[in-house]
């Protein structure tokens, strides 16, 4: 396997792992950001409420979308196999 291969490989699963990934972090990343303007303007200092809150809309993402989201990983996976066959 050369080195060019290699890389593309290596390029082609971090950008799959991104485009998986990304939803996933922007919804933790709003609901992280709701849930502390929402303490700070009420003066709640429990750390837990934002863990649960996080957890849950996490879950509710892949509840909901965990199909459209696997879809890179596994067009990735199929594309890597088939490199592993074709190069000795």
């Amino acid at each position: 396997m050369s080195g060019d291969a290699l890389y593309q490989l290596i390029y082609e699963c971090a950008l799959a792992v991104a485009v998986a990934g990304a939803p996933l972090l922007a919804a933790a990343t709003v609901a992280g950001l709701l849930i502390s303007v929402f303490q700070a303007a009420t003066q709640i200092q429990d750390q837990s409420l934002t863990l649960v809150v996080k957890i849950v809309v996490m879950g509710g993402l892949l509840f909901m979308a965990f199909a459209t989201l696997l879809g890179p990983l596994v067009e990735f996976s199929r594309a890597a196999f088939e490199f592993a066959k074709l190069k000795p």
